[in-house]
């Protein structure tokens, strides 16, 4: 399945790059646990993504 997805944006000549971004979760409930809560949380930090496109323009042109 992920060769699927990935094998056109190898064959455009595409790149992939992944960036890990990490939160202090409080809690043990279950978003805590599942990881849910961190992509909320990145989700609802506005001034997080904006401050990641700023520094990482260039790979936005």
């Amino acid at each position: 399945m992920i060769n699927n997805i990935l094998r056109p944006l190898q064959e455009s000549g595409s790149n992939v790059m992944r960036f890990e971004v990490h939160f202090n979760v409080q809690g043990k409930g279950l978003d805590g646990t599942i990881k849910r809560a961190a992509h909320i949380m990145l989700l609802d930090s506005f001034a997080f993504i904006r401050h990641f496109i700023a520094i990482n323009r260039h790979l936005f042109e």
